[in-house]
């Protein structure tokens, strides 16, 4: 279920009454119902999109008309927010929403509007207008996904983009592809981007050992060197290898 509340006329003291619902409708566009992984709001409230677990991005129209209707009307029953309408249909589940819109340019009167889509395998744009009725097709921007609570919009001076995190970086989508990257190392457990930062969960770094009690370390990882030549005289030896420092302080410590 989507509810819709005015929390303008929200109740001041305990004793007071909620905040009146405003619309209410069920999200389910098949037989069989899916839950919600992703939600996202054009900046006027026109479209309210959903992402479902099983690659479904099904959206509601002209959401602002109807809660005015609604807000202007209190008295009457509580109503549904209209047909819903899929926007796009995948394989993979939805991680991610949030809108691009742009400023009427060339002579046009309407706004550009670019809903962008995250799964966890793919970065989808697809074009959003309030006016028309014509099906689109989504877009794909990146063969790379990622995972829930990973991407949020940034609004900059050219419009809105899309950064997702992944392990390897950070990524900024604008509607025609890819833009930039950040690029970082480490082991992370999870991401939370609320801009304009970025703040990441990673495993706690281990202390030092101990001078008291000392371990013999990991041996490095083999390097590429050169291939040692022929000795000059048949009796002349290559001379052996030097052990590492703290094994040798380890080996005579302990003997």
């Amino acid at each position: 279920m989507l509810k819709v509340w005015d929390l303008g006329r929200a109740p001041s003291a305990p004793a007071t009454p909620p905040p009146p619902l405003l619309r209410s409708s069920r999200i389910q566009h098949s037989t069989r119902p899916h839950p919600v992984s992703a939600i996202g709001l054009s900046p006027n409230l026109s479209h309210v999109v959903l992402g479902l677990a099983d690659g479904t991005v099904v959206a509601f129209r002209h959401v602002d008309q109807l809660l005015e209707a609604s807000t202007a009307a209190p008295t009457t029953p509580v109503l549904g927010l209209g047909k819903l309408r899929v926007l796009h249909e995948g394989k993979e589940p939805i991680t991610g929403l949030g809108f691009r819109t742009t400023s009427p340019a060339n002579g046009h009167r309407s706004t550009a509007t670019t809903l962008f889509i995250l799964t966890t395998s793919h970065v989808l744009s697809y074009p959003i207008s309030a006016s028309s009725k014509s099906s689109s097709t989504a877009t794909v921007l990146d063969d790379l996904g990622s995972a829930l609570g990973c991407c949020a919009v940034m609004e900059t001076a050219e419009g809105a983009r899309m950064v997702v995190a992944r392990d390897e970086a950070v990524y900024v989508y604008g509607s025609d592809g890819r833009e930039g990257c950040y690029a970082y190392e480490g082991t992370f457990i999870s991401y939370f981007i609320r801009l304009p930062q970025l703040r990441i969960a990673a495993p706690q770094a281990r202390n030092r050992r101990s001078r008291r009690s000392p371990q013999p370390s990991r041996p490095p990882r083999p390097r590429a060197c050169a291939q040692p030549t022929s000795p000059s005289s048949p009796h002349q030896r290559p001379r052996p290898l030097r052990q590492p420092r703290q094994q040798y302080e380890t080996t005579r410590a302990t003997s």
